[in-house]
């Protein structure tokens, strides 16, 4: 019965955006008015604790996490009105006729790069109009976008995803982003071939199959690597850099009569010094042995008086503001760099866009605060952990549902990270009711919401925009849904092997 009760908030989230089709701010709020209530009635939460915890979350989604993204998505704008952004498209669009190689250049490597910067939809969006720009059918454009951003989503924005995960659950955040390295790499070996094969058939594949398996190992190698040794925030950023220069390399070869085209790279390092600059400041802000820069900046900002805030109504409850070692700080950093090398940018015009910037992600920062504040409730009352302790019936083979449960969670919120945050505690709970390690299921549901996202509402929702593509959602979805529930069940094969 506790169960039952507890799943209801999730019940109508879903019912308000898969059947109702509300916007996602909505439909959340009304989830979390509805657990709140629950919380007070049934689980006999005092309502001020209840509106607390709910705060507590919804200030956690506005910082850090937002500010990560507000300043990711500040920096692509500011390439975009610079005109560096149509610079790097050409770069990428003068290299090969080719609509196979295209796809594996711009939908797979150029969107797992925008996919590790900015996220939230803008790099389906973009490659998507790209590829139709270069002559793609726009539903096939549109499906091998959506398969290419599976893989990437799980180190979203700077490793977002993950670090709510550890967040919420308690797990560290650089152990899970190992775990998911070790799971993932399966199916980024397969993607260059998945996508291909979805874009042209098996016989236009087959004659790149020496090309697609290069290009699978060094992907699934490098985010194997990368996950293991570098900080959650660079893994991302670091898989897709060598994706790029590995398809680049792989197009060089085969492409070596173009020559011409090849000199619009002269202008290559001027059209991507934004994401030059972000990628060396990320890296300095994650530096923890070398200068000891990271360490440095906890010391500094520790010393701030509202470093460490008393949350009322929680006792031995804090909110931290780390202003300074924040990721999103140092892309903030790069903005303003960016700002001050830029003839077409002055100071107040780079503040103006980012105002503009916050007025578009309206929507996104009123959903993702909403969620966090809903799953730091729902784990606080005990309904997250009574859900998982009900999953524990399935016994042994619940490691094969996990990521199927994440996959839920990305189709209804239309993110990894909101997964993470509503089923993050209940993987962990059902792990330690069947004696699975914990670290493996929040990994799991990572994994899992990285294959539903390409199907949910908001994904689809970015293309209705796009040339060929409007009013078209549901021609997307059938399209795609198949390819979906393929990745996620071959997942949860990998999980089960890693589980035994």
């Amino acid at each position: 019965m506790a169960a039952l009760a507890s799943i209801a908030p999730l019940a109508i989230l879903a019912y308000l955006m898969a059947v109702r089709r509300w916007p996602a701010h909505y439909a959340a709020l009304s989830a979390a008015i509805l657990a709140m209530t629950i919380a007070v009635t049934v689980w006999r939460i005092p309502i001020p604790q209840a509106v607390a915890v709910f705060g507590n979350g919804f200030c956690f989604g506005l910082f850090p996490i937002l500010w990560i993204v507000v300043n990711g998505l500040w920096l692509y704008n500011l390439s975009v009105e610079s005109g560096d952004f149509d610079k790097m498209k050409d770069t990428l669009t003068a290299l090969t006729p080719d609509h196979r190689l295209q796809s594996l250049l711009i939908a797979f490597a150029f969107g797992s790069f925008l996919e590790a910067t900015v996220g939230f939809g803008t790099p389906v969006a973009i490659t998507v109009a790209m590829l139709i720009g270069l002559g793609f059918e726009p539903m096939k454009a549109a499906l091998v976008c959506l398969l290419a951003n599976t893989v990437p989503g799980v180190f979203s924005a700077i490793g977002i995803p993950l670090l709510i995960a550890a967040r919420i659950t308690g797990v560290e955040v650089e152990e899970l982003s190992r775990q998911v390295g070790r799971i993932m790499p399966t199916l980024g070996w397969l993607l260059p071939l998945w996508l291909t094969l979805a874009l042209v058939g098996w016989r236009r594949t087959r004659p790149l199959l020496a090309t697609l398996f290069i290009t699978g190992t060094i992907f699934a190698s490098s985010l194997l690597f990368f996950s293991h040794w570098f900080n959650v925030y660079l893994v991302g950023i670091a898989t897709a850099l060598t994706a790029i220069v590995c398809v680049i390399a792989v197009i060089r070869r085969g492409e070596s009569r173009h020559r011409a085209d090849w000199q619009q790279w002269r202008t290559a390092p001027v059209a991507w010094r934004s994401y030059l600059i972000l990628a060396a400041l990320i890296l300095l802000w994650a530096d923890e042995r070398w200068l000891g820069f990271k360490p440095l900046l906890e010391r500094l900002e520790s010393g701030l008086p509202f470093y460490r805030i008393a949350w009322p109504f929680l006792p031995a409850t804090f909110y931290k503001l780390p202003l300074l070692s924040s990721a999103g700080t140092a892309v903030f950093f790069a903005g303003l760099v960016f700002v001050a090398i830029s003839p077409r940018h002055s100071f107040c015009q780079g503040l103006g866009c980012l105002g503009r910037t916050v007025v578009q992600l309206g929507r996104p920062i009123a959903t993702i605060s909403t969620v966090l504040g809903l799953a730091y409730l729902m784990n606080y009352s005990g309904m997250s952990a009574a859900i998982g302790q009900a999953l524990t019936s399935t016994g042994k083979v619940y490691p094969f549902f996990s990521p199927l449960l994440g996959w839920l969670g990305a189709f209804l919120t239309g993110g990894v990270a909101s997964s993470n945050a509503l089923f993050g505690v209940m993987q962990t709970t059902a792990a330690a009711g069947i004696g699975i390690d914990p670290m493996l299921m929040v990994a799991a549901n990572s994994v899992g919401a990285a294959t539903g996202k390409m199907v949910s509402a908001q994904s689809l929702s970015v293309l209705a925009a796009l040339p060929g593509l409007k009013n078209r959602e549901g021609e997307v979805f059938r399209l795609a849904i198949g390819h979906s529930l393929a990745m996620v069940f071959l997942l949860g094969i990998v999980v089960v092997l890693f589980a035994v």
